[in-house]
């Protein structure tokens, strides 16, 4: 992945933590770990695990998951960074779509009324919530974040039509 690219999604991605201060050290080698092993040109997004955020990037036919381990899990020679291919494909995987409506802030501060759709894909071995949005003001049309594209294409893989 590009430098531009893999830094703005462990941006995302240290946003998406409780205490962003507290990861921020991982940012560098995170950083590192996603350039050497995501391709470029993908959709990608952030989502929750069980065990915390996680980065995703779309692969043709299937999903590759970045995840930090604690600075705890550390030692000087390991990477902190943990990848795993999950192949997506009609019966592979469930996913569930939950939508509801928030008045939110925009890139300007300014509040919005805002769709979000909650995309929860589950296997056998691994559980993905990933929140997407979309401005619904009447005239305006900002369109859909990365999440809610992540979101849509993996519903595509799975079977779902969408409209």
């Amino acid at each position: 992945m590009n430098p531009q690219a893999a830094g703005e999604l462990v941006h995302l991605w240290l946003q998406a933590h409780d205490d962003p201060a507290t990861v921020a050290t991982q940012r560098g080698p995170v950083s590192r770990a996603i350039r050497e092993l995501a391709p470029d040109n993908r959709l990608a997004g952030v989502g929750q695990t069980p065990s915390g955020p996680a980065m995703a990037v779309l692969l043709d036919t299937a999903l590759l998951v970045f995840q930090a381990r604690p600075m705890a899990a550390l030692n000087e020679a390991s990477v902190p960074v943990r990848a795993r291919l999950l192949h997506l494909s009609p019966g592979s995987a469930e996913l569930e779509v939950t939508e509801r409506f928030e008045d939110l802030p925009d890139l300007t501060g300014a509040t919005k009324p805002t769709r979000v759709h909650l995309w929860q894909l589950h296997t056998t071995s691994f559980d993905l919530r990933i929140d997407g949005t979309e401005v619904v003001t009447t005239g305006v049309e900002t369109g859909p974040d990365g999440n809610e594209h992540l979101g849509r294409a993996i519903a595509g893989l799975l079977g779902w039509k969408l409209p």
